[in-house]
């Protein structure tokens, strides 16, 4: 099929449904071994499982996952395991800017998992050095 349409065709598809969808963004969560491909990754409020890092009750929302857009951000919330994985989510509910770390964290009710990663070693290393300062 012809990639390029004109506007009057790309309305009458539109009004039929017919219009592929766009691909959702994808977005990365740094976590603990243990989760697949398909499964969701849900809030504490649910699981019961306590959030990476030390980060206040007053920062961060019990009754949201948080994410980023870049792996190497992932992989320093992910170090905090100590079998850890990045987890690259679609999210399927409304994403909202983390109010801690605006444009650069997001938070949402779950997310679906797409693909799981290994950390590269020198890249776990890098990261586990940053929590230490």
């Amino acid at each position: 099929m012809n990639e390029r349409m004109g506007k009057r065709k790309r309305r009458r598809l539109a009004a039929k449904g017919l219009l592929p969808c766009k691909k959702p963004p994808r977005y990365f969560h740094g976590g603990n071994f243990g989760l697949l491909i398909g499964e969701y990754i849900l809030p504490p409020s649910v699981t019961g499982v306590p959030q990476n890092g030390d980060v206040s009750p007053d920062i961060r929302r019990n009754d949201r996952i948080y994410m980023v857009k870049l792996f190497d951000q992932a992989a320093i919330w992910a170090a905090h395991h100590e079998y850890p994985r990045i987890y690259e989510v679609e999210v399927e509910c409304v994403v909202e800017d983390d109010p801690d770390a605006p444009g650069t964290a997001f938070q949402c009710e779950k997310a679906r998992i797409v693909n799981v990663h290994k950390i590269p070693p020198e890249m776990l290393l890098a990261a586990r050095k940053r929590l230490l300062l």
